[in-house]
């Protein structure tokens, strides 16, 4: 940087001067200074030793800055005050000037004195700064030994389906777990609390409910203790579950419930009346035209549909096989069931065929949330209509998907086959590691086959004619 006497051409020009008779700079002055090529500087020359030094340097640029030229140690030396504008004038400049001029009468380099100085805010300001940042984590801390953060870390590394389905067993009005224990420290949290959660379904007889909200809860508090980051600061903890063993009764016991040939003809007059209502009664038909998980069915979406291959496309993170396995699912899809994908109504921007309730929505920050059917929902729909008819005895959505392997099998219909059709794990070191055929070719003649002999019970019977699209 070039300053006073510094290769400066000093041009004596009258239209240039910035100073008045006595010497002094003058606002006038100043704005009427021009840049030049070259920059040049006008100084103060009215001989009073407070404002001694004190010019303005004008830079090709236009800009103008007040800069104070005094020595020190025998050197000479260069204080910059300002830039001269609305939010820096001249009387500030020169009251600045004076200020630095009483510094130097005591011996104290101004410029040393102003990095000093800004050096100590700067340190204040870093100090200010790990201060917000401790308390921030101190909060955070907080706030991540709750229960309610726990179960939230758990439900954020499950699948979408268990994730619906386990916060609603968080909140369940009847054991609202998220409300009597959530703001509660994760360390705080008895046995005999979770207990009392728990029972609270035992008694109104909801067994598999209760088991449900043991698993659950168990399953959060152990990812959160094994977690590699110790984010929960869960060191020493005595887990409470380590102490609380699974109650009596609340395992899911297996049942065998499959519905007969005089029961589907009857439940499908039921789902053409639409007495589940109408969502519940399209996907209870997909279930049973293609025995796929009712899970899967209740979040089927748009994008994974290739209706012109007429399939069903699967990611693995959508399927309780694909998330061990890494293999996407594919679905042959039969004329029955592309009629019922063709009735569903096609909702702008919404990606599930069955929304849940307030799908689309926006939320507080403005962002749209889209979620499928709430799975809970289904068999609720199917109990209350099954008691109204009082046609069939009492069964399950997920019985549909036994009732289609069984008949299946009475077709003839061979195992392998069956368990590919829904997506059973298959073992054996050949079919992990080295069998990647889809059977696409098999699956959808076993679905027709079944399609036909459902056409046949309930008096529609029509013979598909077997298309093959892959293989």
């Amino acid at each position: 940087m070039a300053f006073i006497g510094e290769g400066v051409e000093r041009q004596k020009k009258a239209d240039r001067k910035a100073t008045n008779k006595s010497g002094l700079l003058t606002d006038i002055g100043i704005k009427n200074l021009k840049a030049e090529v070259k920059q040049y500087y006008e100084r103060e020359a009215t001989g009073d030793p407070e404002t001694k030094g004190f010019c303005l340097r004008v830079a090709p640029s236009g800009t103008k800055t007040f800069y104070l030229s005094y020595s020190m140690d025998g050197k000479r030396r260069h204080y910059k005050l300002g830039v001269y504008g609305k939010e820096y004038l001249l009387s500030e400049a020169r009251g600045d000037c004076r200020e630095a001029r009483k510094l130097i009468a005591q011996g104290v380099d101004p410029q040393m004195e102003r990095d000093q100085r800004s050096a100590e805010q700067a340190e204040s300001r870093r100090q200010n700064e790990r201060e917000r940042k401790q308390a921030e984590q101190a909060e955070q801390a907080e706030q991540a030994v709750s229960v309610n953060a726990v179960l939230d870390h758990y439900l954020n590394n499950i699948s979408p389906s268990t994730k619906v389905d386990a916060e609603n067993i968080f909140t369940n009005r009847y054991s609202n777990i998220r409300k009597t224990i959530g703001q509660q420290k994760i360390r705080e949290i008895t046995p005999e609390q979770l207990k009392s959660l728990v029972n609270a379904h035992k008694v109104r007889g909801k067994l598999r409910t209760a088991g449900k909200a043991y698993g659950y809860l168990k399953a959060a508090f152990n990812r959160a203790e094994v977690d590699e980051d110790d984010m929960f600061l869960l060191e020493g903890w005595d887990n409470p579950f380590v102490r609380y063993r699974k109650p009596r009764g609340t395992n899911s016991k297996p049942v065998d419930r499959y519905l007969s040939t005089d029961e589907i003809k009857v439940l499908w007059g039921m789902l053409d009346k639409e007495s589940t209502g109408e969502a519940i009664s399209k996907i209870l038909k997909i279930i049973l035209l293609t025995g796929q998980r009712v899970e899967q069915v209740s979040r089927m979406q748009w994008a994974h549909l290739n209706l012109s291959e007429q399939a069903w496309e699967l990611p693995a993170v959508e399927t309780k096989v694909g998330k061990r396995s890494g293999r996407t699912h594919v679905v042959p899809l039969c004329p029955m069931v592309l009629d019922v994908v063709e009735s569903v109504s096609l909702i702008d921007g919404e990606p599930f065929l069955f929304p849940g309730k307030g799908s689309g929505s926006h939320n507080t920050q403005g962002d749209v949330r889209y979620k499928p059917l709430y799975l809970g929902s289904i068999p609720a729909r199917v109990r209350k209509s099954l008691a109204v008819t009082g046609e069939i005895e009492r069964f399950t959505p997920r019985d549909l998907r036994r009732t289609v392997t069984t008949h299946m099998s009475r077709l003839g219909i061979d195992s392998e086959t069956r368990n590919r059709v829904q997506d059973h794990a298959i073992g054996g070191i050949e079919e992990v590691h080295y069998n990647k055929y889809d059977h696409f070719r098999e699956k959808r003649g076993a679905l027709l086959r079944w399609e036909s002999e459902i056409q046949r019970i309930i008096g529609q019977h029509q013979p598909a004619e077997v298309v093959q699209h892959h293989g």
